[in-house]
């Protein structure tokens, strides 16, 4: 795993455990530090939204824009720790 930039600042901010997480999932092959990120995200997001993809995404400020399954879009806000769905 090779991790750009942006994805070490990204998973400087995460908790230990959520790091360690991140990082083994991003040696799997064909992942990147963002692509897992973003698929966890998802995956906590679906649990509260019936959401279909991550349309923007704002880690810093722990801000996702998501499409939703029926159509229209809302913001969610995800603590950047832990990438728990506020």
């Amino acid at each position: 795993m090779k991790a750009t930039s942006l994805e070490q600042a990204e998973l400087a901010g995460l908790s230990a455990e959520k790091r360690a997480e991140v990082e083994r999932r991003a040696t799997q092959p064909g992942q990147t530090v963002s692509e897992v990120l973003t698929t966890m995200l998802l995956n906590g997001i679906k649990n509260e939204h019936k959401a279909s993809s991550i349309v923007a995404l704002d880690f810093g400020r722990g801000v996702a824009v998501v499409e939703l399954q029926g159509g229209g879009m809302t913001k969610v806000n995800f603590d950047t720790t832990t990438l728990a769905i506020k």
